[in-house]
This record gives C-alpha cells, structure tokens and sequence, in this order.
C-alpha cells in the first residue's frame, strides 16, 4: 500500500527544510516519489533527490487545487501505477485549498491501493495571525482540514509568541496535533510520528516543548538573541516569495502581524505589472501572484522604512490631534526607497494608502516641477531673471461669472519686479502666474507633465486654467508619490524614471519576466536646465525667510526643495532632496480644515528628520550638475552679471552659454526692499538673513484646494473618491486661486474678495 502525506502551507513557511529534513531522516530507503506544481519555488535540488532515491512527478498546468477532477487526478493515478512506491508526498500550491486536495486524493483511493497518512499544514509561528488577515478563506482552509500543523521558526519565538499563534490555530482546528517544538530539537522519526498519531503523541511533545523552553530561557539570559531573519540580502533586497507580505518576521509585537506599506505599494504595482505584462485584469494578476509561486525581488530599504514609519507615528499632534502624513524617499532612478500613507498603526493590508491613493493639491510645491524649469528650458528666463510681481488681467472667472485679475499672493500685494531666486523664496504666486503665460500657458505645462512627467490624475481643465500647474490650485491633483518621483530630474540630469518598489519578478522556473533594473527614462529637463533648478532650489532651502524652507536643512548636508501650502492652510508640502534621494511630504487632514501654525512645519521638519537618519553613514557627494553650466556672481537688485571670475557669496547664479544676462557693473552691497507697504515689518526683506526664524512669520504657499480627493476615512481599494472633498472653493466657478506662501497662518483678510465660492481674498500679512 502506497501512503500519502500532503503537505500544504504559504510559500516562506517552512516546507521545503521540513520535506528535505522528512527525506533524510525518515524516508531513507524507501520509494519516494514528490508531486507538486511549484518546483522552481521548492528549491530542493535534482542531485539531493537523487542522492536520496527520490523519484519526481512534476505537474507544470498552473495551480493543483484548479485541475483536480483532470489532470491531478490522471496523473496520482499514473504515478501508483508505474512507479508503485512506498510514499507520494504532494506539495500543492501556496494558497491550494487542502480540502479540495484531500479529497482528490480520496477520490483516488476508492480506485487504488493508496492510504492517506497525514495532511500536513506548516505554519510560520510569527505569521498566523497576518495570514489570518490578508488571505482568509485560502488560510483558514489549510489550518482547519489539517491532521497535524506544524509551526516553524519557533526557535527564536517567545512562549507568549508561541502561546497565542496555538490559541488561533486552535480556534479554526480544535482536534489538530499541534507541534511548537523547535525542528533542531526532533528527528524526522518524531515528526513524521506526529503527523500520523495524535493523542499517543501529545504528551511526548509537550515534555520536549517544555524541555526546549527551559533551555531557551536560560540561553536568553547569557545573551541577547538576534530575532530578524529577512528574506534579504546584503544589498537589502527581498528575495522571498510573492505573499511573504512582512518583513519584521520575529518581533514579539503586534507590528509583525501587519504588513508594511511599503508591500502594500509593491503588491498593487505586481497587480498593474502583471496584468499589462500577459494582457489579463488586475483580479487575474492577483490570482497569478498566489498561485504560481512567483519571486519577487524587494527594492524596500529596510532601514529607511523603519524610519520613517517610526517617524510618522510619533509626528507632533499637540495641536492638531488628527493630522495626517504621508510621505515617499526615491531614489535617482524612481526607486522607491521607503514609503508611508498614515500618522496612525496600521491595521491591515491594502487599506487606504494617503501616498499612493490620495489625489492632493500641491500647492507651490508645484512650481520647480513645470512652470519655472520649462520657462529656462524654453530660454524665457535664466537664473537671477527679474521676473514680474503683478495680477493678470482677466485670470479667472469668479462665481457671478465675471473676469477677475490675478492671483492674489499670499503676503498681500504685488512687488513689481522680484529677480527669480527671491520669487521662488517668497513663493509668489504672480511670479509662477505670470510665468506661465510666458512660456504658452497651461495647455504647455499640462502636456509636459502629463507626457514626460508621470502625472496621471490631472483633468482637461487643468489644461485650460492657469492656476493649476503654476499655483497648484487643480481640478484633479497629484499623489505623493507622483511629486517625488516628478523631483528627481533635480538630481539625476533631468531624467524622469517611473517609480518602481522591486527590481525584477520571476517565474516559477526562475526566468526574469518583468525587470526595473534597466528601465528607459524620459528626459524630462535638459541636464542644464535640471543643474539651474536644482541650485535655485538651494538658494531657497539656504536663505528662507518667507516660508518654512529652513527647517529642512541638514547639517552638512546640500539639501534643496520647495514647501506648499494649500488655500487656508488645509495641506502643508514640502518636497525636498538630498544628493542620494528625494522625499515628498504632505500633511493635512482627511477632512480638510486649517492646519495649526505648528503644524506647518511639520512636514520639513519631517523631512529633516528622516533623511537625517538616512543619511547617516553616507559619504557626502554632490549632485549630478551639467558641466556645461557657468558660474557668476550676480546684482539681486539688477539680476545682470557682477563677475564670472570671483565667484563668491550669496548671489551666485548658473547659467549656460546662450541663456545668461550682461554685465551689470558693480555689485550692489547694500540691503534692498521688496513691497508696496514696508512700515509692515513682515514684507521687509532682508537679505541677509541667516536662517533665524526670530520675527518672521511663517505660513506656507496657498492654493485653491478644491478637488482634492484626499481619501477621508476610506479603507482601501484604489478609489480616489474616496472621503470628502478638501473644500476651498468650487472650481466650477472658474480657474482655481490661491498658492504662494502665507507669511501669517490662519484665515484669509482684506483684499475685498471673498474667500468663499472659489474667490480667494488675500491672507493676512502680520
């Protein structure tokens, strides 16, 4: 008679040792023939089966438990009848239904001479309960059909770990034995023993169990055990299977049982990939990716998400207790580097993700990704442009549908003339308005980002209205994801990657099938261009006084970026490099209301933080900058050329050959002022300021924040309707307002327009 042993359990689970240790020590000398459909995953190598006399059926038709009244059943049937052996061990598909297995194999037995001895399910001992949660019918069915369930990885686990993954398993398998002992401590004899016998068997186990705990007990006290066992490799990449969803396998602590966000975005990115890759929906890619044992090679790095998932959840809340972050680190290359979509535990998988799913509102973050760059690309502008401070005649149409100039800054009145570095600093919104019209208006803008850029959640309004992609104030919006992926071109030459969260997928046969390692980027920027940015937004980062742009410096560190802020302060930005990577964050509420004046400087301050620990260790380096740039020292008050020869102090510009200004004679030394209203002491600019916050009003850039789809209390899925709308005005009255950088927090006065009904009036100036 010829006795099958089924042994089911999620790819990572332990099998493959189980089966080879059951070879070894228990199978010797017998006729063994294996049967599963995943043999490129097992990893048990022809030359130890060999070795161990050990004969191979291997079926290739997809996933076991969806052939089973054909195929399986023809092939069991082949395999008792020509190779007549003593054991059949059958290893079905990860997430295999064991019922629909057994009672194949039952089926079978009515026909031929075959007993079955034991249906097995392996069970990660810090795994239960996650696998409760995200697979649930698949999971719960390979724990309540089995005859014996054996955890693995229980060497390093606590009683209390151990204690409470039983208690689980027992309340889907109440009759079940339940082996906890660790693998190092049985010979094959005692488990294969286990899996045929129950009650005979328990009081065995459980003196061993005891014994192997004392033990351990006692080892904890002579050292401290190493509990991380990643599937990872030096370099930090996962190269575990498709549902081994955590990567904290062995913390004692409720965070193992829940994914990270990082997997959430690498799981809905596997689904798009998959299914564009055999031309199949998203469901059938789902199904794809739990059944036919897939490997997916992980570009997290580990570190950086611990940081700034610990970052999130430890933000300061003290005056607004249900403020929300989200933020992504990439690479040069559109790597994701470490991504998280909520200030609060997560709870589960694949739920509402704020950087991967809401559909935000910019702001002036906005303005170094299109309108600024595109006009020096375009040689509309060079560096120290002086470039105009004032209203448009008819910007928009308000709701009694008359034209209306604009848009309003959020200091409260018009410069005149601002040369570009101090434009940016001050975050003016006429400035980036005015811009805009300068190089074709929005249709322009809006094919760049749409075509080179990998914005994808704009409409055909924000190709019409001026405010969009020069203040930030759209009818659609843009991710968080999006904004850092759209910053790179600051650092990588001008290049756009698309953003990627592994490096390659394989198939069960071990051939590469999807790969991001040697993805085609657009040039988005000429490298020029991207080196002239990427040293103006230097220049904001070094010498802010106008927004909270200072808070993000590291010590050091060549960090450039932008803040955001959108219309009475409902979302604060800031989008931020480093020159190993780049960081957008974005703070707010998923009912949108004015964030507090602390607040505001939540998400720079984040930004220092975690890219702080990030680069720690890192060897400084520079930024990729085009050689073909010139160096010059510049007149603020003129923007023209001092000297390209002693190249020193603040107003250094960077120009190219065919885009850079005259000469403008001497240097101007001494302070300039900007502003219709100087008795004001928050329009004074003063140029030589040193980073000091001391007597400076900080806000953030205001935009019309209406059409934000932030997510609200949305649980999961992929809909960006989700949650109620930001508010801040109807954008069906016409081109949304708002953006710049509010010199005073709170609501918006004078001006004489009204805030309400998509009419922005201008913030208070204190």
């Amino acid at each position: 008679m010829t006795k099958i042993d089924i042994f089911s359990g999620f790819l990572g689970a332990g099998k493959t040792t189980l089966i080879k240790k059951l070879i070894k020590e228990s199978f010797a000398g017998q006729k063994v023939v294996l049967i599963e459909n995943e043999f490129g995953e097992i990893g048990i190598d022809g030359g130890f089966l060999k070795e161990s006399g050990i004969q191979i059926n291997e079926l290739n038709a997809g996933c076991i438990c969806c052939s089973l009244v054909g195929d399986f059943r023809a092939a069991l049937q082949q395999v008792v009848e020509q190779y007549h052996p003593d054991r059949i061990v059958i290893e079905p598909s990860g997430v295999g239904k064991l019922s629909d297995v057994t009672r194949a194999v039952e089926g079978v037995a009515e026909h031929l001479d075959v007993q079955l001895s034991s249906f097995v399910t392996v069970a990660d001992v810090n795994k239960v309960k996650m696998y409760m949660k995200n697979f649930g019918e698949f999971y719960d069915d390979q724990i309540s059909h089995a005859s014996c369930i054996i955890l693995s990885r229980t060497q390093n686990a606590t009683e209390e770990k151990i204690a409470a993954a039983v208690a689980m398993l027992r309340e889907k398998n109440p009759t079940a034995t339940i082996v906890t002992t660790a693998w190092d401590a049985l010979t094959g004899e005692q488990i294969l023993k286990a899996m045929s016998t129950k009650d005979d068997f328990k009081a065995e186990l459980i003196a061993m169990a005891a014994k192997a705990n004392e033990k351990h007990a006692e080892e904890d006290e002579e050292e401290e055990h190493e509990h991380h066992h990643h599937h990872y490799d030096e370099n930090g990449v996962c190269s575990c299977g498709h549902h081994h969803h955590d990567h904290d396998d062995d913390d004692d602590d409720d965070e193992a049982d829940v994914q990270n966000w990082y997997i959430d975005q690498l799981f809905r990115d596997l689904q798009k990939d998959i299914a564009e890759y055999y031309n199949i929906s998203e469901t059938a890619a789902s199904s794809k990716l739990y059944t036919e044992g897939l490997k997916i090679y992980c570009a997290m790095d580990e570190n950086a998400q611990t940081y700034l998932e610990n970052a999130a959840l430890n933000i300061d809340k003290s005056n607004d207790s249900d403020l929300q972050i989200a933020s992504t680190i990439m690479g040069y290359d559109g790597r994701v580097i470490a991504t998280v979509g909520s200030s609060t535990k997560k709870e589960g998988a694949l739920g509402w993700d704020r950087s991967y799913n809401s559909v935000l509102q910019p702001g002036s973050s906005i303005k170094p990704v299109v309108v600024y760059p595109y006009a020096i690309e375009s040689k509309k502008l060079y560096f120290s442009s002086m470039v105009l401070d004032e209203p448009l005649d008819n910007y928009r149409t308000n709701e009694s549908g008359q034209l209306v100039s604009g848009p309003n800054n959020a200091y409260g009145y018009y410069n005149g003339n601002m040369s570009l570095p101090d434009a940016i600093e001050w975050s003016s919104n006429a400035t980036a308005a005015q811009t805009m019209e300068l190089i074709g208006g929005p249709s322009v803008a809006y094919q760049q980002v749409v075509t080179k850029m990998g914005f994808q959640n704009l409409t055909e309004q924000d190709a019409q209205n001026t405010g969009a992609l020069s203040i930030g104030g759209m009818n659609g919006g843009v991710t968080v994801r999006e904004m850092a992926a759209a910053y790179t071109y600051l650092g990588n030459g001008g290049l756009y990657y698309k953003p990627y969260t592994y490096y390659y997928v394989t198939d069960s046969e071990d051939n590469i099938i999807i790969d991001n390692r040697d993805a085609v980027p657009k040039q988005a920027y000429s490298a020029e261009t991207a080196g002239i940015m990427n040293r103006l937004l230097h220049y904001n980062v070094t010498n802010s006084a106008h927004t909270n742009a200072h808070y993000a410096q590291i010590s050091g560190w060549d960090i450039i970026g932008k803040t955001g802020t959108t219309d009475d302060d409902k979302d604060s930005w800031f989008c931020g490099c480093s020159p190993y990577a780049v960081m957008a964050t974005w703070c707010g509420f998923d009912k949108p209301k004015t964030i507090s004046y602390s607040g505001r400087t939540t998400a720079t301050k984040f930004f220092a933080n975690v890219m702080g620990k990030y680069l720690k260790g890192k060897e400084n380096k520079e930024y990729k900058i085009s050689d073909n740039l010139i160096e010059a020292t510049y007149n603020p008050t003129t923007g023209l050329i001092v000297s390209t020869d002693n190249i020193s102090g603040r107003y250094v510009g960077y120009y190219t050959e065919d885009n850079m200004p005259s000469s403008g004679g001497a240097y101007y030394s001494g302070n300039y002022e900007y502003g219709s209203d100087v008795s004001d002491s928050s329009s004074y600019y003063n140029p030589n300021y040193g980073g000091d916050n001391s007597g400076s009003n900080y806000g953030g850039d205001t935009s019309n924040s209406g059409g934000d789809n932030s997510g609200g209390d949305t649980s999961g899925g992929g809909d960006n309707s989700g949650g109620e709308p930001s508010g801040g005005g109807d954008n069906s009255g016409g081109e949304p307002s708002g953006g710049g950088e509010s010199s005073g927090g709170g609501e918006s006065s004078g001006g004489g327009e009204s805030s309400g009904g998509g009419e922005e009036a201008p913030p208070a100036a204190e």
